[in-house]
């Protein structure tokens, strides 16, 4: 049973661990002290079956935040029907949340990746990045995590 069942989240932070928990860690560090609260299932999950978990995280949340590394978009773990990434993606889309992708700054490529997914795939990814997506560079990274701030801020109409 989750205690924080009744309180809500601006943001889910949807990541692969094998490449992403520790850039998305950051992240949430960062969206926490621009007044964003943030779901991230180490962090917020308190136990309980893991994917009803998760999609009451997303159903608390307003905002959906995948952070785009090169393993998160690994075509031959998507294309298994067990993929939590892809669950989340499919979930965020089926609900209608809005998203912010964060882009990992050494993967700008995951355009060119997501061009060669086979359609079932390629469409809900290409829905995803037609949002606010934000390069998490690591020269700018304060400056790129104000950015992603401003387009949740905008997209829960609250002012910076």
């Amino acid at each position: 049973n989750n205690s924080n069942s009744s309180s809500s989240f601006h943001v889910f932070i949807s990541y692969r661990r094998s490449d992403g928990e520790h850039l998305a860690g950051r992240i949430c560090e960062c969206l926490r002290q621009r007044g964003i609260t943030c779901f991230v299932d180490r962090q917020s999950l308190a136990g309980g079956p893991f994917l009803p978990a998760l999609e009451e995280g997303i159903d608390r949340s307003r905002v959906f935040v995948p952070i785009i590394t090169p393993d998160y978009l690994k075509l031959e773990r998507l294309r298994k029907s067990d993929d939590v990434c892809l669950k989340e993606v499919m979930m965020a889309l089926s609900k209608g949340k809005p998203a912010v992708p964060i882009v990992e700054d050494a993967f700008m490529k995951c355009f060119d990746v997501i061009e060669q997914f086979p359609p079932p795939l390629k469409v809900p990814f290409q829905t995803l990045m037609t949002h606010n997506a934000v390069v998490a560079s690591k020269v700018y990274f304060d400056a790129a995590m104000d950015k992603a701030a401003s387009h949740i801020l905008g997209l829960l109409n609250i002012s910076c």
